[in-house]
């Protein structure tokens, strides 16, 4: 189940596009939701740790993997 179909649809978020997956931050939370075969690694994840640093600075925050696809 995606963000978008699960109960935190309602609760204030700030989505992202990225060229990994989808980001959704939440008030002391972020959520990602990567592509399907990916591998995450350091390089790619770039993208989202400048957005990290942006929307959290230096408040803690938690990470969630929302698999959305199979991993076997």
């Amino acid at each position: 189940m995606t963000i978008t179909e699960s109960y935190l649809n309602k609760l204030t978020y700030i989505h992202h596009k990225t060229s990994i997956g989808d980001v959704y931050f939440f008030e002391n939370f972020f959520i990602g939701e990567f592509y399907e075969g990916l591998d995450l690694n350091f390089e790619n994840f770039e993208e989202v740790t400048h957005l990290i640093k942006r929307y959290y600075q230096n408040k803690p925050f938690g990470f969630i993997a929302n698999r959305i696809n199979s991993y076997a």
